[in-house]
């Protein structure tokens, strides 16, 4: 087999960390492995360990995007030109319920994380 391009690397790699978040809302970290990801990829289970060694690198990058999303809402909030303190605390409040991944990883399970990676 050769090798494959950039774009599907890049392809490949997001969807190990679409299809971890979806398991994500189905089910406990601690219930979730690379077995179960593997299993709704559409390429094959061991051809995860390209592209990370265990389920809390993937999990680390999924709160990476996660973040970075965040980051985006966050600049936009800052660009409005007048919001008084009531109205920046609702458009942060807003921000963050749409993070409810990158919450449930920083409050339940990034000390987890954390211990597993590299």
């Amino acid at each position: 087999m050769g090798r494959i391009s950039r774009e599907e690397c890049q392809r490949r790699r997001e969807e190990i960390i679409d299809v971890a978040q979806a398991l994500y809302q189905e089910m406990p970290f601690k219930e979730i492995n690379v077995k179960e990801i593997g299993n709704r990829l559409s390429f094959t289970r061991t051809a995860i360990y390209t592209y990370f060694d265990n389920k809390e690198e993937i999990f680390l990058a999924l709160l990476e995007r996660e973040y970075l999303k965040w980051e985006q809402d966050l600049q936009s909030i800052l660009e409005k030109e007048t919001l008084d303190t009531e109205q920046f605390a609702k458009e942060i409040a807003v921000s963050l319920e749409k993070r409810l991944i990158l919450l449930k990883i920083l409050a339940v399970d990034m000390a987890s994380l954390d211990a597993e990676s590299r």
